[in-house]
């Protein structure tokens, strides 16, 4: 069965050739997952290949959430498809006693769209506290920042927006 390196191999063309599809978001949702904390700052663009080489330097490179993704950060940062993709907006906030993550990162794609990618909660204590929060609560706090940070992106950019969440 194929899977996303498959995709990678077979159909790494710009997205300029080839517009975005299902896969593309699927690849784009996992970035919120990605070790950019002190990679890529709130207020800057870099590219994805950039934000790789930075991660190198650092040697954060391992710390992701998914095995594979040790794999697939290179793959996509060396790809004609996402490794001029430009980052930037990357938020990773962990509060313990509001029982509260929040995770998103804005990827400017060359073909003048933006996609958000949103982190979903882990299986951390803070994550089953929050999961269980958004049981019985109507907004949990991180979905309030959520909508903050998508209406943030909305008005610094005049572009169509795409929104993932992995």
């Amino acid at each position: 069965m194929a899977n996303i390196f498959d995709y990678m191999n077979w159909r790494d063309i710009s997205l300029e050739k080839v517009e975005f599809n299902e896969i593309d978001n699927l690849i784009l949702s996992r970035l919120s997952y990605f070790p950019f904390d002190g990679i890529v700052n709130e207020n800057e663009e870099i590219t994805l290949k950039e934000a790789y080489e930075k991660t190198k330097i650092l040697g954060t490179t391992g710390r992701t959430l998914q095995a594979e993704d040790i794999d697939l950060y290179p793959l996509l940062a060396k790809s004609i498809r996402f490794g001029k993709c430009k980052l930037t907006k990357f938020v990773n906030r962990v509060e313990p006693e509001e029982e509260k993550q929040f995770s998103a990162i804005t990827i400017l794609l060359p073909d003048d769209t933006i996609y958000v990618s949103f982190r979903g909660t882990d299986n951390t204590i803070i994550g089953w506290k929050e999961d269980f929060n958004m049981s019985f609560s109507d907004v949990v706090s991180s979905q309030t920042e959520a909508v903050n940070y998508l209406n943030d992106v909305a008005s610094r950019y005049n572009s169509k927006l795409r929104v993932g969440r992995a």
